[in-house]
């Protein structure tokens, strides 16, 4: 089961998210804290959304985090997929399954588009199954 995870419920999940974005995020030590009280305020006022998988015994076994954002490059507003973390192995079929609902979403908010970033290569395969399209890859350089 694939279900959006109201921001009232969020503490009861938070140290499974937490785990989830610190592991998928590549976060830098020094940035931690902050990347951590800032998530954890815009889940809880909904500026972020978290999606769960549960399996049939309500066991947790993936975490998506959202936010709808305004595309400076098209104009238009779309859902971001800030983070995904599985804490299983998950067949194609069942993200395809997933990403339905994550669209269906993406689409009662107002967004055109549905974008992604990763650094991990099986997201780079899961999302061209999935029927997304590289735009463009960022670069960073510490000054």
């Amino acid at each position: 089961m694939f279900i959006k995870v109201p921001a009232q419920q969020i503490p009861l999940l938070w140290e499974h998210i937490k785990f989830a974005v610190v592991s998928a995020d590549r976060i830098d030590e020094r940035d931690l804290q902050n990347y951590l009280g800032n998530l954890l305020g815009d889940l809880l006022s909904d500026k972020a959304q978290c999606f769960v998988r549960m399996d049939e015994q309500r066991m947790l076994l993936a975490v998506v985090i959202t936010r709808v954002m305004f595309d400076e490059m098209t104009g238009y507003r779309s859902l971001l997929i800030q983070c995904l973390y599985s804490f299983k192995p998950v067949s194609t079929d069942e993200w395809i399954t997933n990403m339905n609902i994550v669209e269906a979403y993406a689409i009662k908010r107002g967004c055109k588009k549905v974008i992604a970033y990763s650094t991990n290569p099986r997201v780079f395969e899961l999302a061209a199954e999935l029927g997304f399209n590289e735009r463009y890859r960022c670069f960073i350089k510490e000054v």
